[in-house]
Protein backbone atom coordinates (compact mmCIF):
# COMPACT_ATOMS: atom_id res chain seq x y z
CA UNK A 1 0.00 0.00 0.00
CA UNK A 2 1.05 3.22 -0.62
CA UNK A 3 3.64 2.61 -3.88
CA UNK A 4 3.42 4.15 -6.28
CA UNK A 5 3.01 2.31 -9.54
CA UNK A 6 2.67 3.64 -13.36
CA UNK A 7 1.73 0.99 -16.00
CA UNK A 8 0.90 1.52 -19.88
CA UNK A 9 -2.01 -0.84 -19.70
CA UNK A 10 -5.33 0.25 -18.18
CA UNK A 11 -8.03 -1.64 -17.21
CA UNK A 12 -11.38 -0.58 -18.38
CA UNK A 13 -12.87 -0.63 -15.03
CA UNK A 14 -12.96 1.80 -12.49
CA UNK A 15 -9.93 1.71 -10.45
CA UNK A 16 -11.84 1.87 -7.34
CA UNK A 17 -13.95 -1.15 -8.70
CA UNK A 18 -10.72 -3.27 -8.60
CA UNK A 19 -9.72 -5.93 -6.12
CA UNK A 20 -5.49 -5.55 -5.64
CA UNK A 21 -4.51 -9.03 -4.16
CA UNK A 22 -1.52 -9.26 -2.42
CA UNK A 23 1.34 -11.32 -3.92
CA UNK A 24 3.06 -13.52 -0.85
CA UNK A 25 6.19 -14.15 -1.73
CA UNK A 26 7.38 -17.69 -0.09
CA UNK A 27 10.56 -17.36 2.20
CA UNK A 28 11.52 -20.64 -0.09
CA UNK A 29 12.33 -18.28 -2.82
CA UNK A 30 15.11 -15.67 -0.50
CA UNK A 31 17.00 -19.23 -0.30
CA UNK A 32 16.61 -20.17 -4.08
CA UNK A 33 20.09 -19.93 -6.41
CA UNK A 34 18.60 -17.30 -8.60
CA UNK A 35 17.67 -15.00 -6.14
CA UNK A 36 20.69 -15.26 -3.35
CA UNK A 37 22.75 -12.37 -5.01
CA UNK A 38 20.25 -9.95 -3.73
CA UNK A 39 20.98 -8.22 -0.34
CA UNK A 40 18.80 -8.56 2.78
CA UNK A 41 18.03 -5.67 5.30
CA UNK A 42 17.55 -3.29 2.73
CA UNK A 43 15.29 -0.35 3.48
CA UNK A 44 14.08 2.43 1.41
CA UNK A 45 11.57 5.02 2.14
CA UNK A 46 8.33 4.29 -0.02
CA UNK A 47 8.23 8.09 -1.12
CA UNK A 48 11.44 7.39 -3.19
CA UNK A 49 10.29 4.75 -4.81
CA UNK A 50 8.60 4.18 -8.51
CA UNK A 51 7.67 1.29 -10.02
CA UNK A 52 7.33 1.30 -14.33
CA UNK A 53 5.68 -1.36 -15.50
CA UNK A 54 5.23 -2.19 -19.51
CA UNK A 55 2.95 -5.59 -19.05
CA UNK A 56 2.81 -5.73 -23.37
CA UNK A 57 5.75 -4.22 -24.86
CA UNK A 58 5.58 -4.39 -28.87
CA UNK A 59 1.90 -4.64 -29.14
CA UNK A 60 1.64 -4.12 -32.17
CA UNK A 61 3.59 -6.96 -33.33
CA UNK A 62 1.85 -9.25 -30.92
CA UNK A 63 -1.33 -8.39 -32.45
CA UNK A 64 0.63 -9.19 -35.89
CA UNK A 65 1.88 -12.96 -34.16
CA UNK A 66 5.67 -11.47 -34.03
CA UNK A 67 5.98 -12.63 -31.03
CA UNK A 68 9.50 -12.81 -30.76
CA UNK A 69 9.65 -8.92 -30.09
CA UNK A 70 7.06 -9.26 -27.10
CA UNK A 71 8.30 -8.49 -23.27
CA UNK A 72 7.10 -7.54 -20.39
CA UNK A 73 9.00 -4.66 -18.34
CA UNK A 74 9.10 -3.68 -15.06
CA UNK A 75 11.39 -0.87 -13.02
CA UNK A 76 11.89 0.36 -10.13
CA UNK A 77 13.13 4.06 -10.07
CA UNK A 78 14.60 5.87 -6.28
CA UNK A 79 14.04 9.13 -6.67
CA UNK A 80 14.01 9.13 -10.76
CA UNK A 81 17.04 7.40 -11.25
CA UNK A 82 16.34 3.36 -12.61
CA UNK A 83 17.94 0.90 -10.22
CA UNK A 84 16.12 -2.27 -10.85
CA UNK A 85 15.44 -3.88 -14.21
CA UNK A 86 13.33 -6.71 -15.76
CA UNK A 87 12.62 -7.69 -19.31
CA UNK A 88 10.83 -11.19 -19.63
CA UNK A 89 10.32 -12.47 -22.91
CA UNK A 90 7.00 -14.31 -22.23
CA UNK A 91 7.29 -16.44 -25.43
CA UNK A 92 10.40 -17.98 -24.61
CA UNK A 93 10.09 -17.83 -21.01
CA UNK A 94 13.62 -16.00 -21.07
CA UNK A 95 14.66 -13.36 -17.69
CA UNK A 96 16.53 -10.08 -17.94
CA UNK A 97 17.40 -8.49 -14.59
CA UNK A 98 19.91 -5.91 -12.54
CA UNK A 99 19.96 -4.16 -9.50
CA UNK A 100 22.36 -1.57 -9.88
CA UNK A 101 25.50 -2.36 -7.35
CA UNK A 102 23.45 -5.49 -6.47
CA UNK A 103 23.87 -8.01 -9.35
CA UNK A 104 22.07 -9.34 -12.32
CA UNK A 105 21.07 -12.48 -14.02
CA UNK A 106 23.39 -15.08 -15.33
CA UNK A 107 22.39 -14.82 -18.84
CA UNK A 108 23.44 -10.82 -18.62
CA UNK A 109 26.63 -11.94 -17.16
CA UNK A 110 27.00 -14.57 -19.76
CA UNK A 111 26.49 -12.55 -22.66
CA UNK A 112 28.58 -9.28 -21.42
CA UNK A 113 31.54 -12.02 -21.64
CA UNK A 114 31.45 -13.51 -24.79
CA UNK A 115 30.41 -9.55 -26.61
CA UNK A 116 32.61 -8.94 -29.06
CA UNK A 117 32.71 -5.32 -31.13
CA UNK A 118 32.95 -4.96 -35.07
CA UNK A 119 35.19 -2.72 -35.66
CA UNK A 120 34.85 -1.53 -39.55
CA UNK A 121 30.76 -2.10 -39.05
CA UNK A 122 28.39 -0.02 -37.02
CA UNK A 123 24.94 -2.19 -36.10
CA UNK A 124 22.26 0.39 -34.93
CA UNK A 125 18.96 -1.09 -34.18
CA UNK A 126 15.81 1.04 -34.72
CA UNK A 127 11.92 0.69 -34.67
CA UNK A 128 10.83 -0.98 -37.23
CA UNK A 129 7.11 1.18 -37.01
CA UNK A 130 8.53 4.50 -35.23
CA UNK A 131 11.52 5.16 -37.38
CA UNK A 132 11.47 8.61 -37.90
CA UNK A 133 13.94 9.56 -40.80
CA UNK A 134 16.69 7.47 -37.86
CA UNK A 135 18.09 5.80 -41.00
CA UNK A 136 19.46 9.08 -42.82
CA UNK A 137 20.39 10.39 -39.12
CA UNK A 138 22.51 7.51 -38.47
CA UNK A 139 24.36 7.22 -41.97
CA UNK A 140 24.69 11.05 -41.74
CA UNK A 141 26.37 11.59 -38.68
CA UNK A 142 28.51 8.03 -38.66
CA UNK A 143 29.56 7.82 -42.08
CA UNK A 144 33.05 9.65 -41.62
CA UNK A 145 33.62 6.90 -38.37
CA UNK A 146 32.84 3.67 -40.31
CA UNK A 147 33.51 1.82 -43.34
CA UNK A 148 29.87 0.01 -42.84
CA UNK A 149 26.64 1.36 -41.34
CA UNK A 150 24.17 -1.39 -40.67
CA UNK A 151 20.36 -0.78 -39.78
CA UNK A 152 18.37 -3.17 -38.00
CA UNK A 153 14.89 -2.78 -37.86
CA UNK A 154 12.96 -4.51 -34.83
CA UNK A 155 10.30 -3.92 -32.44
CA UNK A 156 9.73 -2.75 -28.57
CA UNK A 157 11.99 -1.40 -26.23
CA UNK A 158 12.85 -4.42 -24.55
CA UNK A 159 13.73 -6.68 -27.38
CA UNK A 160 16.05 -4.15 -28.77
CA UNK A 161 17.82 -3.88 -25.49
CA UNK A 162 18.14 -7.20 -25.18
CA UNK A 163 20.03 -7.02 -28.87
CA UNK A 164 22.42 -4.79 -27.31
CA UNK A 165 23.26 -6.53 -24.50
CA UNK A 166 23.54 -10.09 -26.25
CA UNK A 167 26.27 -8.22 -28.83
CA UNK A 168 23.98 -8.51 -32.10
CA UNK A 169 23.89 -4.54 -32.13
CA UNK A 170 26.00 -1.65 -31.14
CA UNK A 171 23.84 1.05 -30.60
CA UNK A 172 19.63 1.35 -30.12
CA UNK A 173 18.80 4.64 -31.75
CA UNK A 174 15.28 6.37 -31.34
CA UNK A 175 14.47 9.68 -33.16
CA UNK A 176 10.93 9.78 -32.29
CA UNK A 177 8.58 10.30 -29.27
CA UNK A 178 8.84 7.58 -26.42
CA UNK A 179 7.23 7.00 -22.79
CA UNK A 180 9.18 6.10 -19.51
CA UNK A 181 7.55 2.57 -19.32
CA UNK A 182 9.34 2.08 -22.71
CA UNK A 183 12.75 3.34 -21.68
CA UNK A 184 13.11 2.23 -17.61
CA UNK A 185 14.19 -1.11 -17.14
CA UNK A 186 16.27 -1.08 -20.41
CA UNK A 187 17.98 1.96 -18.51
CA UNK A 188 18.42 0.16 -15.37
CA UNK A 189 19.86 -2.90 -17.40
CA UNK A 190 22.42 -0.86 -18.92
CA UNK A 191 23.07 1.40 -15.81
CA UNK A 192 24.16 -1.97 -14.37
CA UNK A 193 26.82 -2.70 -17.33
CA UNK A 194 30.51 -1.08 -17.44
CA UNK A 195 30.54 1.11 -20.88
CA UNK A 196 27.47 0.81 -21.23
CA UNK A 197 24.70 3.85 -21.21
CA UNK A 198 21.54 5.62 -22.28
CA UNK A 199 21.68 9.04 -23.19
CA UNK A 200 19.93 12.43 -24.68
CA UNK A 201 20.95 13.04 -27.90
CA UNK A 202 23.15 16.04 -26.00
CA UNK A 203 25.10 13.27 -24.18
Amino acid sequence: PGLRIISEEHSSVEDNALEITPIHVSDELLYDDKYSKLPFGLEIPLGELTVWVDPLDATKEYSEGLTQYVTTMVCIARNGEPIIGVIHKPFSSETYWSWKGNGMSSNIESALKTYNKTKDTFRAIVSRSHAGDVDSIIKKSLSNEYKDIEVIPAAGSGYKTIELIEGRADAYIHVTVIKKWDTCAPNALLNSINDAKMTEING
